[in-house]
């Protein structure tokens, strides 16, 4: 069965998470294995909300799959975020990896961006303005 996936959300401003962010593996049937959870990274200069991060293995006859991770990094925590399994906690660090490919957005709620952000790069290419400056406070309800 398959694994969680991963999820990343980066902001220069404030990450809400009032909801849930799940990233949880698929459940094996009969006798085939569980995925393993998958991983969830938020990168933030302030963190808040109620909300859950959930990174769990799925279930099976014959075994569920391993814990995920979850990965908080942040300057100010105003959250009372529930995480399982526990999450490791940090300063924010860089989000790119380099010399890899980068990063496409294509819409953010339902509105076009037309943005693509190599390495360093921060200039917007979009009729929506700026993609950095639209995800400054990112929310999930």
């Amino acid at each position: 069965m398959a694994g969680g996936g991963a999820i990343l959300v980066a902001s220069s401003g404030t990450i809400t998470v009032n909801g849930s962010i799940t990233a949880n593996g698929g459940s094996g049937s009969g006798y085939g294995g569980s995925g393993s959870g998958g991983g969830i990274r938020l990168v933030t200069n302030i963190i808040s909300g109620t909300g859950s991060l959930v990174a769990v293995g799925g279930f099976a006859t014959a075994g569920a799959g391993g814990a995920g991770r979850i990965r908080l990094e942040f300057f100010s925590n105003n959250s009372n975020l529930t995480t399982n399994p526990a999450s490791s906690l940090g300063s924010p660090g860089g989000v790119f990896v380099s010399a890899q490919p980068g990063l496409t957005i294509a819409s953010i709620g339902g509105q076009s961006a037309g943005y693509t952000l190599a390495e360093g790069e921060q200039e917007s290419r979009g009729e929506q303005g700026d993609v950095v400056e639209l995800l400054t406070n990112v929310s999930f309800l």
